[in-house]
């Protein structure tokens, strides 16, 4: 394995890793892997760094790089939209890699909202045979505020009946006199009760509007590209983290399609127990490089055909 800095771009301005398997003859087929946020090109716990040292080891080249704005790269000069910058600096980094070593296709994989990144670029260029979206996330602020309140109720949930119902020193100090009986009604009646009574209603309220009402513009979008990437025969492998408010709008959003897209053809959805947002945990961020492994298997069969000339290039 081989890991070259190498900077690119029309400006020069971007930088990324680029992971190559110890092969000698490189195949045609790469992974980009898209900055999860403002998290730069190491990604979540590192797990951009371990996902490209395990897949070049199975055969793959994986290129990661900092977006225009984030970790080592420069900002945009050409005051582009945001949206477009990204779209911009991705085909740069395609370019990049055909250029210079001769890769054809592309695998796109991110992390939150650079799992949506990747989806919209398999949907942008052919070049892209596959995208894995880690735990995406919307960008919606009434879906953040869902998920916040979920979370607050699931300690609280813990809390009390894990800890406090079963300790006889909480029950002594209630007893006596000693507790702050408001704190306590405040989290039981407010950070659980309510809030579990408006996040049900936002539930309800989010699969009225897209499964009767229609108007949310999100929803069309998924279900044509998922549509789109599967006549093109482009891959789409989605991972969850258990109990992901992501996986429950990717549910609302496909309605009736869920069963007729996911799982059947080219998208494939699994969920990964005991998992946070970010995979903290080692044995989390095993169960992603083993899924993706596995994934891409198939993809390496058809796509990573070897090159009969090797192109280089300098680095950093």
């Amino acid at each position: 394995m081989k890991e070259s800095a190498i900077r690119f771009g029309r400006q020069q301005s971007l930088v990324g890793v680029f992971t190559e398997p110890e092969a000698t003859e490189r195949g045609q087929l790469a992974v980009i892997l898209l900055n999860a946020g403002l998290i730069h090109h190491v990604g979540p716990n590192r797990l951009y760094v371990r996902l490209a040292r395990h897949l070049a080891k199975r055969g793959l080249a994986v290129f990661r790089f900092d977006l225009s704005g984030t970790g080592d790269s420069g900002v945009r000069t050409d005051h582009l939209a945001f949206e477009q910058g990204i779209i911009d600096d991705a085909h740069q980094a395609m370019d990049e890699l055909t250029s210079s070593y001769g890769m054809k296709h592309f695998i796109f994989i991110g992390h939150c909202s650079g799992a949506v990144h990747s989806f919209v670029m398999a949907l942008e260029d052919e070049r892209v045979v596959g995208a894995a979206l880690i735990n995406p996330q919307t960008e919606r602020q009434d879906w953040y505020d869902y998920d916040r309140k979920r979370k607050v109720q699931r300690y609280y949930r813990n809390y009390y009946r894990k800890q406090v119902l079963y300790d006889r020193n909480h029950w002594f100090r209630f007893l006596s006199g000693k507790s702050d009986y408001w704190r306590i009604f405040r989290n039981i009646l407010r950070d659980f009760v309510w809030s579990l009574i408006t996040t049900t209603l936002f539930i309800a309220r989010s699969k009225l509007e897209t499964q009767v009402i229609r108007h949310d513009p999100i929803q069309k979008r998924v279900i044509e590209g998922l549509r789109q990437l599967g006549a093109r025969q482009s891959s789409v492998l989605f991972i969850y983290s258990a109990g992901s408010s992501g996986l429950e709008r990717l549910q609302i959003l496909l309605g009736r399609e869920f069963d007729l897209l996911i799982n059947i053809n080219q998208v494939r959805l699994v969920t990964i127990e005991g998992a946070d947002h970010t995979f903290t945990l080692r044995q989390s961020q095993a169960s992603v490089l083993e899924i993706i492994e596995n994934w891409c298997v198939p993809l390496m069969e058809s796509w990573n055909t070897p090159q009969p000339q090797v192109l280089e290039r300098a680095v950093l």
